[in-house]
Parts: structure tokens; C-alpha cells; sequence
């Protein structure tokens, strides 16, 4: 599985943070509520949304050959459901990073 090493990391309890937050492709991720959301986007938001944008961010290497100019705005929103499954599940960031883990190979077999 490519996220494999990706997937150590997180389980060494190295849970690192983008300089940056996630936004495009349909997906953004943000600390604070956001006013005036528009349905085109899914919205993560989370005191952890560097953490996520961090994963985001990892995902978007790991897979740069399967994402194209098309299938993004497939792949993130559903990346970021993922994210928000997990949240509205309670689980602690190490494990919510580990579950949209898990879900991340199923999303890219069925992209588009």
C-alpha cells in the first residue's frame, strides 16, 4: 500500500503540522468556523486542521500520478468526509489521521 510508510510515521506518534492549511479542489480545511460556506466545498474544520492539512498535503505526493486535473475534486472532498467521519466519531487525532488512512486506497480506486 503507498500510504504504508505514511502510516509509521503516524503510528511513531509523529503527528506533524503544515506550515500551510488545505484549500481547493472542493475541500477546506480551517481552525475556525467559517461564515457563508458555499456547497461546493466540504469544510474540515478542527483545532487539529494543520495536522490534516499536513496529511493533505502528504496524500497529494504519495499520489500525484492517480490525481488529476478532474478526479481532485472528487479525491479531497472525500478525503476531507473522511476527516470528518472521523471527528464526529471522537477520535483522538493519532486515530483519526489512521482511519482516513484506511480509507484513502479505497478512494483512489474509485476515482473517476
Amino acid at each position: 500500500m503507498k500510504t504504508n510508510n505514511l502510516k509509521k510515521i503516524i503510528q511513531n506518534n509523529q503527528l506533524f503540522k503544515s506550515d500551510n492549511l488545505f484549500q481547493g479542489a472542493g475541500l477546506i480545511i480551517s481552525e475556525k468556523e467559517i461564515e457563508n460556506k458555499d456547497q461546493k466545498y466540504v469544510y474540515v474544520i478542527s483545532e487539529y486542521a494543520y495536522n490534516y492539512s499536513w496529511l493533505i498535503f502528504e496524500l497529494k505526493k504519495i499520489y500525484y500520478n492517480e490525481i488529476d486535473f478532474l478526479n481532485k475534486y472528487e479525491f479531497y472532498p472525500l478525503i476531507g468526509k473522511t476527516i470528518n467521519e472521523a471527528i464526529n466519531y471522537n477520535l483522538p487525532l493519532k486515530d483519526s489521521l489512521l482511519f482516513t488512512l484506511e480509507n484513502v486506497e479505497e478512494i483512489v480506486n474509485n476515482l473517476s
